[in-house]
This record gives C-alpha cells, structure tokens and sequence, in this order.
C-alpha cells in the first residue's frame, strides 16, 4: 500500500488514480492509498517524479498526486526487484534491476529505455534467487562504473558473484573476492568536501568498512 496524504494534513489520503489520469481535490478518499500493482521499491527521482518499482510494471508519478500529479507507466510486463536494486548517475541517469529474465535496465530522463545486460549477463543474473539474496546497485563516480553487490539475506560465508558495468566500453565484469569474509553486505557514497571524503564504502561480511582504492595491493 501507498499513502499520499493531504497537504494540509493526514486525515485524507488519495488512491493511485489508473495510468494517465490526473489527481485532484475531489479525488480524496478515506484510508490508504492503493496500486493495482505490487510496489517493491520506490525511487525518488528528481523534485517532481516519483518512480514506483513494481512487480510486473514500473511507474513513475509527475508532480503533486494531491494537486493535479500524473501517474505514467514507461514499461509493462516488467518489474523492479525488491529493497534498493537501483541507483542514480552523475547525470541522474536511472539505472535498476528487474525481477524479470536478469534484465538491468538504464532510464535517462528523457525516457529512453536500454536493457544493458541483454546478450550479455542477463542469464547469469536470471538464475539469481531473489528470495535469498537481495541486490544494491551504487554508482561509483571514481571509477566510471555501475556496481552490482548481491548480498546474502542469510548468515553469509558463502562466496557470491558480484558485477560492474563500465561506462565507457559498456562491458560487464565479474567481481569476486578471495574469502566470503570481505563480501559486501552494504554500500553508500560519501560525498564531502575533501577529496578522501568523496568515495564508496563497503561494508563487509567480517564487521569492517572498506573502499575501492587505485593504488591498495590488498
């Protein structure tokens, strides 16, 4: 369920209206908010769009649902896989993984749509099983790349296959690590002023917090 209250409180709450219609005062309703679709994931995209990630289409609502706001739907009969599969580049560029036969999409703002796995790990990542790992897509601005981490749901210890996507060839790489101990279990950006404060850092299985380094043997 999907609650969208009010602006001027959270007594009223409005339904996920069908795809290309508007949102307006009259439309208010009693209770949650509702989609005809499974939400697994939601994606705050810019100021005025709302991506929705759901299990058999993707969604994205423009602008205010209280005040006038658009629901699209870019693809059908694909979803998004579930908790945080997604990510943004420097040029807000979307980039998420579908529930459906691996494939990993890239969304531009414009609304051009590229499944940049197809003929290449699209099978390697369909015979992922969602229900025991979970996927996080980061974008790693120092290295010009996409990187892909499953994550174990489970106790860990259990080496997994993990990727990155070049930007500038558009080639897949298979990242594996020498001991499940160091396997990523989280990930964030740091984005601060010094240049050490600007960087991806991973947590591991083992409790520490590592980066990606150009110039660490180890």
């Amino acid at each position: 369920r999907l609650r969208f209250s009010d602006s001027g409180g959270t007594a009223s709450w409005i339904s996920l209206l069908p795809v290309g219609t508007f949102a307006k005062k009259d439309d208010l309703v009693e209770g949650p908010g509702e989609t005809p679709d499974l939400p697994n994931a939601l994606i705050p995209w810019s100021a005025e769009r709302l991506v929705i990630g759901c299990d058999r289409s993707v969604q994205i609502m423009h602008g205010d649902p209280m005040e006038g706001g658009v629901i699209t739907r870019p693809l059908e009969g694909i979803g998004m896989a579930f908790g945080a599969p997604w990510c943004l580049d420097k040029h807000d560029v979307l980039y998420f993984l579908s529930n459906r036969a691996g494939g990993l999409y890239r969304m531009t703002p414009g609304g051009q749509i590229d499944n940049i796995t197809y003929n290449k790990i699209d099978r390697r990542l369909a015979s992922l099983d969602l229900s025991a790992y979970r996927v996080q897509l980061v974008w790693d601005e120092d290295f010009h790349c996409l990187r892909l981490f499953v994550i174990t749901l489970g106790n860990g210890g259990t080496l997994v296959e993990n990727w990155k996507w070049e930007e500038r060839t558009g080639g897949w790489f298979l990242v594996t690590h020498y001991t499940a101990q160091i396997q990523p279990t989280c990930a964030a950006v740091f984005d601060g002023d010094q240049a050490d404060d600007r960087v991806l850092v991973v947590g591991c299985e083992d409790g520490f917090l590592r980066r990606f380094s150009r110039t660490a043997k180890d």
